[in-house]
């Protein structure tokens, strides 16, 4: 891992060499000197060398990933022992373990994924006698997807649970002294779900 992070290190640096040769290649192009051969063959060595960097760059991204499963890993149990302390039966559906993600960014998003899953489980799911009472069945059900594009990134956490009570969480906020009653009074519930 040091090794990794020592070459991304170097990467950088060869970006930046590479920017300081482009500088040079139009100060040469500003003094008349762009024409001669010299000067095509320095632009030529410096677009192999761009091209080289970002390949290198790439390359070396790849190799830092590592995959979801790794943080997926951790739901079944976090489930099981909350479901077990909340006396809430649960089923589980993961989606996406497979897709491969930055390490950095994995270890970034642990803390944030253990408390999402352990608010779908406190606050989103109703307990079995709740549930079928309201004609549902007497098991919750939560599912966590990954999805990534060329650009992005998705991960979301889902229950079919009793959805947030945009009240509760006005109320909670004015007891919190967040917001005062008169701001809870028109504040819509997109506005009050913000404030969790």
């Amino acid at each position: 891992e040091d090794t990794i992070d020592g070459f991304m290190n170097y990467i950088g640096e060869l970006i930046i060499a590479s920017e300081v040769f482009n500088y040079l290649q139009k100060k040469l192009e500003n003094e008349r000197l762009g024409s001669s051969v010299l000067s095509k063959e320095f632009k030529n060595a410096i677009t192999s060398f761009n091209q080289l960097s970002l390949s290198l760059q790439r390359n070396l991204m790849e190799i830092r990933k590592v995959p979801l499963k790794i943080l997926f890993t951790k739901a079944p149990r976090l489930i099981r022992d909350i479901s077990h302390n909340l006396n809430k039966e649960v089923d589980l559906d993961l989606v996406g373990e497979e897709i491969m993600i930055d390490k950095s960014l994995l270890e970034t998003l642990e803390d944030p994924f253990v408390h999402m899953v352990r608010n779908s489980m406190d606050h989103g799911l109703e307990v079995a006698s709740v549930r079928t009472k309201a004609g549902k069945s007497a098991k919750g059900k939560i599912t966590i997807e990954a999805k990534c594009d060329k650009t992005f990134f998705y991960l979301s956490i889902k229950d079919d649970g009793k959805g947030i009570d945009a009240n509760a969480i006005k109320k909670s906020a004015i007891k919190k002294g967040l917001i005062t009653a008169s701001q809870a009074e028109v504040m819509s519930d997109r506005e009050a779900i913000r404030l969790v």
